[in-house]
């Protein structure tokens, strides 16, 4: 069934959104296999869903699920709390934590341009302009931030 955009565990009736009791169900059940130490994609395949572990832990970590004023609650906070930090303790054991603390390099970018001499004349004004182009060169800085 097409969802479009309404996250799993919730279905549109007369123009509200509701709570499909099923996905809310196995939803709850995936959070607390998730904490008895399946891992994420495995928590999902006990409660029935073929989910790999990134869409597991975004199903389970969805903001949403907690309620706000346009969906309804199928999760409490301190559950999604809990599943956050096992997922954060389970990073640090394996040192994931450390990849995400890792600030990009700056890219280089181009300051200064000059243009070669030009030697070639063509008919064609889209071929002149490829041309004409090839014959800008720069020098890259990077900029420190």
């Amino acid at each position: 069934m097409a969802r479009g955009i309404i996250p799993f565990g919730y279905k549109m009736v007369d123009g509200t959104i509701g709570i499909v009791p099923k996905e809310a169900l196995q939803l709850r059940r995936m959070c607390r296999a998730y904490l008895s130490g399946l891992s994420l994609s495995k928590a999902a395949a006990a409660v029935g869903l073929k989910k790999d572990h990134s869409r597991a832990g975004a199903l389970m970590l969805n903001p949403r699920y907690c309620g706000n004023e346009f969906y309804p609650p199928i999760l409490d906070k301190e559950l999604q709390d809990a599943v956050r930090a096992e997922k954060e303790r389970r990073a640090k054991r394996w040192g994931k934590d450390k990849l995400k603390k890792k600030s990009p390099k700056p890219a280089p970018i181009s300051t200064q341009f000059h243009m070669k001499k030009k030697l070639a004349t063509h008919q064609n004004p889209y071929r002149q302009a490829e041309y004409m182009y090839s014959l800008i060169e720069s020098e890259e800085t990077t900029w420190q931030m």
